[in-house]
């Protein structure tokens, strides 16, 4: 099972590597996907928030990064549930459901063969690829059907 998530982790990265190279950083960036709403009320249901930071650095730091990006993420998510809720009606306010750990990690030990396959660049920190999602999906992409099978973590309500 090990073996074969790498391989798919492997994979993703040569497929993205073919249309271009990553940044060397992205702190959490927050992307809506799968709304469910009702047609009697706009404000009322829900969307999954997804978050993703990433940062090719010194697998020194990747457990006090690890933690900086979960608390960058929960916040963020928080803001963006608040500020999606909103905008749906009148009256709407959001309710996140906070992650306690990242969605998905890189195994400290595959951080820098990932890193390589990034690719982390030579201009970045570092060359290992240190990573944490909310929800365990696709590293840089987010596409709805990566998402149909999990709970939604924004409930917007009156």
């Amino acid at each position: 099972m090990k073996i074969r998530l790498f391989a798919i982790l492997l994979l993703a990265f040569t497929t993205t590597t073919a249309f271009a190279a990553i940044l060397c950083s992205r702190n959490a960036d927050i992307t809506p996907v799968g709304a469910s709403f009702t047609d009697s009320d706009p404000c009322v249901g829900s969307v999954k928030l997804q978050g993703i930071s990433y940062k090719c650095g010194k697998i020194e730091e990747s457990s006090g990064k690890l933690r900086d990006f979960l608390a960058a993420l929960i916040k963020n998510g928080n803001k963006k549930c608040g500020d999606y809720c909103a905008k749906r009606a009148p009256g709407c306010t959001g309710r996140f459901k906070e992650p306690s750990r990242c969605g998905w990690t890189v195994p400290r030990g595959e951080m820098l063969t990932v890193g390589q396959n990034a690719p982390c660049e030579d201009h970045c920190e570092g060359k290992a690829f240190i990573y944490c999602s909310i929800y365990h999906a696709n590293y840089l992409r987010v596409e709805e059907p990566m998402f149909k099978d999990e709970a939604p973590n924004c409930i917007c309500e009156r």
